[in-house]
Protein backbone atom coordinates (compact mmCIF):
# COMPACT_ATOMS: atom_id res chain seq x y z
CA UNK A 1 0.00 0.00 0.00
CA UNK A 2 1.30 3.30 -0.91
CA UNK A 3 0.44 5.91 1.18
CA UNK A 4 0.88 9.69 0.32
CA UNK A 5 1.98 12.88 2.29
CA UNK A 6 -0.42 15.95 2.56
CA UNK A 7 1.59 17.98 0.77
CA UNK A 8 1.77 15.41 -1.99
CA UNK A 9 -1.62 15.05 -2.09
CA UNK A 10 -2.43 19.10 -2.49
CA UNK A 11 -0.44 19.14 -5.44
CA UNK A 12 -2.42 16.23 -7.17
CA UNK A 13 -5.36 18.29 -6.41
CA UNK A 14 -3.91 21.14 -7.30
CA UNK A 15 -2.89 19.87 -10.49
CA UNK A 16 -6.67 18.89 -10.92
CA UNK A 17 -8.17 21.91 -10.09
CA UNK A 18 -5.61 23.95 -11.90
CA UNK A 19 -7.14 22.51 -15.50
CA UNK A 20 -10.85 23.63 -14.05
CA UNK A 21 -10.71 26.03 -11.74
CA UNK A 22 -11.74 29.56 -12.42
CA UNK A 23 -12.20 32.38 -10.41
CA UNK A 24 -16.17 32.48 -10.71
CA UNK A 25 -18.19 31.38 -7.90
CA UNK A 26 -21.42 30.22 -8.13
CA UNK A 27 -23.75 28.28 -5.34
CA UNK A 28 -25.64 26.13 -7.53
CA UNK A 29 -24.66 24.23 -10.39
CA UNK A 30 -27.85 24.12 -13.06
CA UNK A 31 -31.41 23.89 -12.93
CA UNK A 32 -33.48 20.93 -12.06
CA UNK A 33 -31.91 17.90 -13.61
CA UNK A 34 -34.46 15.92 -16.26
CA UNK A 35 -36.09 13.26 -14.05
CA UNK A 36 -39.88 11.52 -14.18
CA UNK A 37 -42.98 14.02 -13.35
CA UNK A 38 -40.15 16.72 -12.30
CA UNK A 39 -39.98 19.93 -13.74
CA UNK A 40 -36.59 20.60 -15.81
CA UNK A 41 -35.30 23.14 -18.48
CA UNK A 42 -32.42 22.79 -20.97
CA UNK A 43 -30.31 25.74 -20.37
CA UNK A 44 -28.31 26.11 -17.19
CA UNK A 45 -29.26 28.88 -15.33
CA UNK A 46 -30.97 28.78 -11.61
CA UNK A 47 -32.53 25.76 -10.34
CA UNK A 48 -36.42 25.32 -10.68
CA UNK A 49 -36.40 23.88 -6.60
CA UNK A 50 -36.33 27.62 -5.54
CA UNK A 51 -39.41 28.83 -7.45
CA UNK A 52 -41.59 28.16 -4.17
CA UNK A 53 -42.92 30.14 -1.84
CA UNK A 54 -39.60 32.03 0.10
CA UNK A 55 -37.58 31.51 -2.82
CA UNK A 56 -36.87 33.31 -6.37
CA UNK A 57 -40.05 36.04 -7.90
CA UNK A 58 -40.98 34.30 -11.44
CA UNK A 59 -39.69 37.16 -13.86
CA UNK A 60 -40.55 37.30 -17.93
CA UNK A 61 -38.86 39.64 -20.47
CA UNK A 62 -40.71 42.94 -20.81
CA UNK A 63 -42.59 42.75 -17.54
CA UNK A 64 -42.86 46.16 -15.77
CA UNK A 65 -42.05 46.69 -11.77
CA UNK A 66 -42.76 49.47 -9.52
CA UNK A 67 -45.79 50.51 -11.38
CA UNK A 68 -44.14 50.70 -14.78
CA UNK A 69 -41.16 51.89 -13.62
CA UNK A 70 -38.56 49.39 -14.42
CA UNK A 71 -38.86 47.44 -17.45
CA UNK A 72 -37.22 44.07 -17.63
CA UNK A 73 -34.69 43.50 -20.80
CA UNK A 74 -32.18 40.93 -20.23
CA UNK A 75 -30.48 38.64 -17.36
CA UNK A 76 -27.46 39.40 -16.24
CA UNK A 77 -26.89 36.75 -13.69
CA UNK A 78 -28.09 35.01 -10.44
CA UNK A 79 -27.16 33.60 -7.21
CA UNK A 80 -28.30 31.35 -4.36
CA UNK A 81 -30.31 34.41 -2.85
CA UNK A 82 -31.23 36.39 -6.24
CA UNK A 83 -31.77 36.83 -9.48
CA UNK A 84 -30.07 39.83 -11.31
CA UNK A 85 -31.53 42.02 -14.48
CA UNK A 86 -30.87 43.97 -16.83
CA UNK A 87 -33.71 46.84 -16.81
CA UNK A 88 -34.49 49.96 -18.89
CA UNK A 89 -35.41 52.91 -15.91
CA UNK A 90 -38.39 54.53 -17.98
CA UNK A 91 -38.66 57.72 -15.49
CA UNK A 92 -34.54 58.26 -16.46
CA UNK A 93 -33.98 57.03 -19.45
CA UNK A 94 -31.29 54.91 -18.37
CA UNK A 95 -30.03 51.20 -18.18
CA UNK A 96 -29.98 49.99 -14.41
CA UNK A 97 -29.39 46.65 -12.73
CA UNK A 98 -31.75 45.30 -10.89
CA UNK A 99 -31.33 42.38 -7.96
CA UNK A 100 -34.45 41.13 -6.99
CA UNK A 101 -34.00 39.00 -3.80
CA UNK A 102 -35.98 36.06 -2.45
CA UNK A 103 -38.41 36.49 -0.32
CA UNK A 104 -37.14 34.15 2.52
CA UNK A 105 -34.77 36.90 3.48
CA UNK A 106 -37.24 38.97 4.96
CA UNK A 107 -37.59 42.51 6.61
CA UNK A 108 -34.57 42.09 8.27
CA UNK A 109 -32.20 41.68 5.28
CA UNK A 110 -30.45 45.03 5.52
CA UNK A 111 -28.42 45.44 1.69
CA UNK A 112 -30.14 48.39 0.87
CA UNK A 113 -29.10 50.05 4.32
CA UNK A 114 -25.80 48.85 3.75
CA UNK A 115 -25.39 50.71 0.73
CA UNK A 116 -27.04 53.56 2.29
CA UNK A 117 -24.53 53.04 4.80
CA UNK A 118 -21.40 53.36 2.62
CA UNK A 119 -23.01 56.58 0.59
CA UNK A 120 -22.20 58.52 3.76
CA UNK A 121 -18.94 58.25 3.99
CA UNK A 122 -16.34 60.16 3.61
CA UNK A 123 -16.19 61.70 0.24
CA UNK A 124 -12.08 62.35 0.32
CA UNK A 125 -11.26 58.45 1.11
CA UNK A 126 -9.85 57.09 -2.05
CA UNK A 127 -11.95 53.75 -1.47
CA UNK A 128 -14.95 55.17 -1.46
CA UNK A 129 -15.04 55.63 -5.66
CA UNK A 130 -14.91 51.71 -5.41
CA UNK A 131 -18.37 51.08 -3.80
CA UNK A 132 -21.27 50.65 -6.38
CA UNK A 133 -24.23 53.49 -6.37
CA UNK A 134 -27.82 52.73 -4.99
CA UNK A 135 -30.55 54.33 -6.98
CA UNK A 136 -33.77 53.23 -5.70
CA UNK A 137 -34.89 50.52 -3.71
CA UNK A 138 -38.30 48.46 -3.34
CA UNK A 139 -40.65 45.69 -2.31
CA UNK A 140 -41.89 42.99 -5.15
CA UNK A 141 -45.13 41.35 -4.08
CA UNK A 142 -45.91 38.26 -6.10
CA UNK A 143 -46.80 34.50 -5.57
CA UNK A 144 -43.94 33.56 -3.87
CA UNK A 145 -44.00 36.22 -1.48
CA UNK A 146 -42.39 39.72 -0.90
CA UNK A 147 -39.01 40.62 -2.74
CA UNK A 148 -36.64 43.31 -1.47
CA UNK A 149 -35.22 44.61 -4.96
CA UNK A 150 -32.31 47.22 -5.37
CA UNK A 151 -31.86 49.07 -8.59
CA UNK A 152 -27.88 49.88 -8.88
CA UNK A 153 -26.03 51.33 -11.42
CA UNK A 154 -24.55 49.08 -14.62
CA UNK A 155 -21.02 48.20 -14.41
CA UNK A 156 -19.10 45.92 -16.71
CA UNK A 157 -17.40 42.61 -16.71
CA UNK A 158 -16.43 40.89 -13.56
CA UNK A 159 -12.53 39.91 -12.54
CA UNK A 160 -13.69 36.21 -13.58
CA UNK A 161 -14.93 36.91 -16.77
CA UNK A 162 -11.82 39.43 -17.78
CA UNK A 163 -9.62 36.82 -16.59
CA UNK A 164 -10.67 33.79 -18.39
CA UNK A 165 -10.07 36.20 -21.57
CA UNK A 166 -6.66 36.19 -21.14
CA UNK A 167 -4.80 32.85 -22.77
CA UNK A 168 -2.90 32.42 -19.44
CA UNK A 169 -6.49 32.30 -17.17
CA UNK A 170 -5.01 34.75 -14.91
CA UNK A 171 -5.12 38.55 -15.12
CA UNK A 172 -1.85 40.12 -16.31
CA UNK A 173 0.68 40.99 -13.62
CA UNK A 174 0.32 44.76 -13.64
CA UNK A 175 -3.26 44.59 -14.07
CA UNK A 176 -4.00 42.05 -10.90
CA UNK A 177 -1.56 44.20 -8.77
CA UNK A 178 -3.76 47.28 -9.61
CA UNK A 179 -6.95 45.40 -8.77
CA UNK A 180 -5.41 44.03 -5.88
CA UNK A 181 -4.29 47.72 -4.58
CA UNK A 182 -7.97 48.71 -5.29
CA UNK A 183 -9.92 46.16 -3.05
CA UNK A 184 -8.04 47.01 -0.61
CA UNK A 185 -8.59 50.94 -0.91
CA UNK A 186 -12.03 49.30 -0.83
CA UNK A 187 -11.96 47.27 2.13
CA UNK A 188 -10.24 50.12 4.16
CA UNK A 189 -13.03 51.94 2.71
CA UNK A 190 -16.11 49.65 4.03
CA UNK A 191 -14.17 49.04 7.59
CA UNK A 192 -14.30 52.86 8.24
CA UNK A 193 -17.70 53.05 8.48
CA UNK A 194 -18.17 49.99 10.40
CA UNK A 195 -19.35 47.48 6.93
CA UNK A 196 -18.57 44.11 7.26
CA UNK A 197 -18.82 42.92 3.62
CA UNK A 198 -19.04 39.09 4.62
CA UNK A 199 -18.49 37.90 0.99
CA UNK A 200 -15.49 39.29 -0.54
CA UNK A 201 -13.52 36.94 -3.33
CA UNK A 202 -12.82 37.71 -6.88
CA UNK A 203 -16.35 36.88 -8.16
CA UNK A 204 -17.26 40.00 -6.24
CA UNK A 205 -14.88 42.42 -8.27
CA UNK A 206 -16.35 44.02 -11.35
CA UNK A 207 -14.61 46.36 -13.78
CA UNK A 208 -16.16 49.62 -14.59
CA UNK A 209 -17.18 49.93 -18.12
CA UNK A 210 -17.77 54.04 -18.19
CA UNK A 211 -19.31 53.38 -21.67
CA UNK A 212 -22.24 51.10 -20.74
CA UNK A 213 -24.02 54.33 -19.40
CA UNK A 214 -24.23 56.43 -21.81
CA UNK A 215 -25.04 52.88 -24.60
CA UNK A 216 -28.91 53.22 -26.11
CA UNK A 217 -30.78 50.24 -24.25
CA UNK A 218 -30.57 48.94 -27.84
CA UNK A 219 -26.83 48.56 -28.20
CA UNK A 220 -26.70 47.50 -24.54
CA UNK A 221 -28.45 44.16 -25.33
CA UNK A 222 -26.96 44.08 -29.19
CA UNK A 223 -23.46 43.82 -26.95
CA UNK A 224 -24.90 40.85 -24.68
CA UNK A 225 -26.35 38.87 -27.90
CA UNK A 226 -30.28 38.44 -27.39
CA UNK A 227 -32.02 36.43 -24.72
CA UNK A 228 -32.04 32.85 -24.97
CA UNK A 229 -34.78 31.30 -23.29
CA UNK A 230 -35.87 27.74 -22.61
CA UNK A 231 -39.31 26.26 -22.08
CA UNK A 232 -40.29 24.28 -18.45
CA UNK A 233 -41.45 20.94 -19.17
CA UNK A 234 -42.55 17.91 -16.25
CA UNK A 235 -45.55 19.15 -14.46
CA UNK A 236 -48.20 21.72 -15.03
CA UNK A 237 -47.11 25.05 -14.72
CA UNK A 238 -48.14 27.35 -11.61
CA UNK A 239 -48.20 30.84 -10.92
CA UNK A 240 -44.52 30.23 -8.69
CA UNK A 241 -42.58 29.13 -11.94
CA UNK A 242 -42.17 30.92 -14.56
CA UNK A 243 -43.11 30.39 -18.01
CA UNK A 244 -39.60 30.17 -18.89
CA UNK A 245 -35.52 30.56 -18.05
CA UNK A 246 -33.86 33.02 -19.16
CA UNK A 247 -29.90 32.35 -19.22
CA UNK A 248 -27.63 34.56 -17.99
CA UNK A 249 -25.23 36.77 -20.23
CA UNK A 250 -22.72 38.83 -19.08
CA UNK A 251 -21.89 42.27 -19.69
CA UNK A 252 -19.81 42.23 -22.67
CA UNK A 253 -16.24 42.84 -21.53
CA UNK A 254 -14.54 46.05 -21.03
CA UNK A 255 -11.37 47.69 -23.15
CA UNK A 256 -9.30 46.40 -19.92
CA UNK A 257 -5.94 45.17 -21.47
CA UNK A 258 -3.15 44.91 -18.91
CA UNK A 259 -2.49 47.98 -17.52
CA UNK A 260 -5.00 50.59 -15.58
CA UNK A 261 -8.53 49.75 -14.94
CA UNK A 262 -11.01 50.67 -12.40
CA UNK A 263 -13.27 48.23 -10.08
CA UNK A 264 -15.61 47.84 -7.95
CA UNK A 265 -16.96 45.53 -5.22
CA UNK A 266 -20.51 44.30 -5.24
CA UNK A 267 -22.96 41.69 -3.31
CA UNK A 268 -23.67 42.83 0.29
CA UNK A 269 -26.15 40.49 0.88
CA UNK A 270 -23.79 39.20 3.63
CA UNK A 271 -23.07 42.43 4.73
CA UNK A 272 -23.26 43.54 8.48
CA UNK A 273 -22.66 46.42 10.90
CA UNK A 274 -19.91 45.63 12.98
CA UNK A 275 -20.28 44.81 16.64
CA UNK A 276 -23.21 43.46 15.62
CA UNK A 277 -24.36 39.72 15.49
CA UNK A 278 -22.77 38.40 12.45
CA UNK A 279 -24.94 35.99 10.07
CA UNK A 280 -23.85 32.59 8.79
CA UNK A 281 -20.81 33.40 6.23
CA UNK A 282 -21.79 32.86 2.58
CA UNK A 283 -18.83 33.00 1.34
CA UNK A 284 -17.02 30.38 -0.81
CA UNK A 285 -15.08 28.45 1.54
CA UNK A 286 -11.75 27.98 0.09
CA UNK A 287 -11.88 32.14 1.26
CA UNK A 288 -13.24 31.63 4.28
CA UNK A 289 -11.27 32.80 7.88
CA UNK A 290 -11.12 30.40 10.37
CA UNK A 291 -13.33 31.56 13.40
CA UNK A 292 -15.79 31.95 10.62
CA UNK A 293 -15.24 27.88 10.08
CA UNK A 294 -14.05 26.56 13.68
CA UNK A 295 -16.68 28.88 15.97
CA UNK A 296 -19.36 30.88 13.74
CA UNK A 297 -18.58 33.64 15.34
CA UNK A 298 -16.60 36.58 13.45
CA UNK A 299 -16.27 40.00 12.55
CA UNK A 300 -14.63 42.38 10.60
CA UNK A 301 -11.00 40.61 10.73
CA UNK A 302 -12.81 38.14 9.29
CA UNK A 303 -12.12 40.28 5.61
CA UNK A 304 -8.97 40.72 6.12
CA UNK A 305 -8.27 37.17 5.64
CA UNK A 306 -10.52 36.63 2.39
CA UNK A 307 -8.80 39.81 1.11
CA UNK A 308 -5.43 37.74 1.43
CA UNK A 309 -7.09 35.03 -0.14
CA UNK A 310 -8.40 37.24 -2.75
CA UNK A 311 -5.15 38.78 -3.77
CA UNK A 312 -3.47 35.69 -4.09
CA UNK A 313 -5.70 34.44 -6.23
CA UNK A 314 -6.08 37.66 -8.38
CA UNK A 315 -2.14 37.28 -8.57
CA UNK A 316 -2.38 33.38 -9.49
CA UNK A 317 -5.44 32.77 -11.14
CA UNK A 318 -7.57 30.75 -7.89
CA UNK A 319 -7.26 30.76 -4.36
CA UNK A 320 -4.29 29.56 -1.93
CA UNK A 321 -6.69 26.58 -0.66
CA UNK A 322 -7.99 24.03 -2.72
CA UNK A 323 -11.49 23.83 -3.79
CA UNK A 324 -11.40 20.38 -5.05
CA UNK A 325 -13.48 17.69 -2.73
CA UNK A 326 -13.31 20.48 -0.39
CA UNK A 327 -14.29 19.93 3.21
CA UNK A 328 -14.00 21.94 6.33
CA UNK A 329 -11.77 20.04 8.22
CA UNK A 330 -9.76 19.48 4.65
CA UNK A 331 -9.39 23.30 4.37
CA UNK A 332 -8.44 23.15 8.27
CA UNK A 333 -5.49 20.66 7.61
CA UNK A 334 -4.17 22.95 4.70
CA UNK A 335 -4.20 25.84 6.97
CA UNK A 336 -2.20 23.90 9.41
CA UNK A 337 0.35 22.93 6.99
CA UNK A 338 0.20 26.34 5.40
CA UNK A 339 0.96 28.15 8.57
CA UNK A 340 1.12 25.73 11.16
CA UNK A 341 -0.54 24.81 14.62
CA UNK A 342 -4.15 25.92 15.25
CA UNK A 343 -4.53 27.76 18.44
CA UNK A 344 -5.17 26.06 21.47
CA UNK A 345 -8.71 27.53 22.03
CA UNK A 346 -9.32 26.44 18.44
CA UNK A 347 -7.69 23.07 18.46
CA UNK A 348 -11.27 21.19 20.31
CA UNK A 349 -13.33 22.66 16.94
CA UNK A 350 -11.41 20.78 15.04
CA UNK A 351 -12.59 17.65 14.65
CA UNK A 352 -9.87 14.90 13.18
CA UNK A 353 -8.96 11.23 13.80
CA UNK A 354 -5.86 11.20 15.59
CA UNK A 355 -4.35 14.26 13.87
CA UNK A 356 -1.15 15.21 15.10
CA UNK A 357 1.28 17.96 14.28
CA UNK A 358 3.60 15.20 12.70
CA UNK A 359 0.64 14.27 10.28
CA UNK A 360 0.67 17.47 8.57
CA UNK A 361 3.64 18.28 6.46
CA UNK A 362 4.20 21.58 6.15
CA UNK A 363 5.34 24.08 3.53
CA UNK A 364 6.42 27.59 3.23
CA UNK A 365 3.88 30.17 2.41
CA UNK A 366 6.13 32.12 0.29
CA UNK A 367 7.59 29.30 -1.49
CA UNK A 368 3.88 27.96 -2.14
CA UNK A 369 3.21 31.56 -3.68
CA UNK A 370 6.42 31.28 -5.42
CA UNK A 371 5.03 27.23 -6.80
CA UNK A 372 1.67 28.37 -7.68
CA UNK A 373 2.47 31.04 -9.55
CA UNK A 374 5.81 30.14 -11.62
CA UNK A 375 4.79 26.92 -12.29
CA UNK A 376 2.38 26.94 -15.31
CA UNK A 377 4.95 27.48 -17.91
CA UNK A 378 2.97 30.96 -18.28
CA UNK A 379 4.96 34.13 -19.23
CA UNK A 380 5.71 35.90 -15.68
CA UNK A 381 5.23 39.39 -15.09
CA UNK A 382 6.03 39.04 -10.80
CA UNK A 383 9.45 37.92 -10.68
CA UNK A 384 10.65 35.80 -7.43
CA UNK A 385 11.63 38.22 -5.55
CA UNK A 386 8.30 39.91 -6.28
CA UNK A 387 6.65 37.40 -5.02
CA UNK A 388 8.77 37.07 -1.70
CA UNK A 389 7.68 40.32 -1.34
CA UNK A 390 4.45 40.20 -1.70
CA UNK A 391 4.04 36.81 0.74
CA UNK A 392 5.76 39.19 3.22
CA UNK A 393 3.14 41.22 2.68
CA UNK A 394 -0.20 39.06 2.43
CA UNK A 395 1.45 36.90 5.29
CA UNK A 396 -0.12 38.76 8.60
CA UNK A 397 -3.32 38.71 6.78
CA UNK A 398 -3.67 35.04 7.15
CA UNK A 399 -2.92 35.52 10.89
CA UNK A 400 -5.00 32.78 12.51
CA UNK A 401 -6.53 35.04 15.25
CA UNK A 402 -8.16 37.86 14.21
CA UNK A 403 -6.76 40.33 16.55
CA UNK A 404 -3.53 39.79 15.44
CA UNK A 405 -4.56 40.33 11.97
CA UNK A 406 -3.79 43.87 10.23
CA UNK A 407 -6.44 46.92 9.51
CA UNK A 408 -7.01 47.65 5.78
CA UNK A 409 -5.77 50.91 6.37
CA UNK A 410 -2.08 49.34 8.08
CA UNK A 411 -2.26 47.23 4.79
CA UNK A 412 -2.01 49.90 2.73
CA UNK A 413 1.04 51.08 4.73
CA UNK A 414 2.74 48.32 3.21
CA UNK A 415 5.64 49.87 0.64
CA UNK A 416 4.57 47.58 -1.79
CA UNK A 417 1.63 49.77 -1.59
CA UNK A 418 2.81 53.01 -0.96
CA UNK A 419 5.72 52.90 -2.89
CA UNK A 420 3.53 51.84 -6.12
CA UNK A 421 6.35 49.18 -6.80
CA UNK A 422 4.90 47.34 -9.65
CA UNK A 423 3.51 50.48 -11.49
CA UNK A 424 6.01 51.91 -13.93
CA UNK A 425 6.68 48.52 -15.13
Amino acid sequence: MVFLNFVTIRNIARSIVRSRYTLHHRPYHCSMAKAKDALYCEIDAEPLSRYRKGGYHPVHLGDQLKSGRYQILHKLGWGGYATVWLAKDNQLDRSVAIKIMVSELGPEHQEASIYQRLSHGPASHPGRRYIPELFDHFELYGPNGVHHCLVLELLGAAATSVAENFATSRLPGRLAWDVARQVVQAVAYMHGVDVVHGDLHPGNIVFVDESISGKPHEDIIRSMGPPTTGGIHGQTLTNHIPRYLVLPSPLPLSSTKSDQCAIKIIDFGSAFLSGNRSPKMRCPLPYRAPEAVLTARWGIKADIWCLGCTIFALIVGYPPFDSFLFTENELARQWIATFGKLPPEWESEFISVDLEPSDVETTDFSEWLCETYLDDDKPPFFSKTDLQAISVMLRPLFRFLPSDRPSAEEVLLDPLFRNQAFDKR
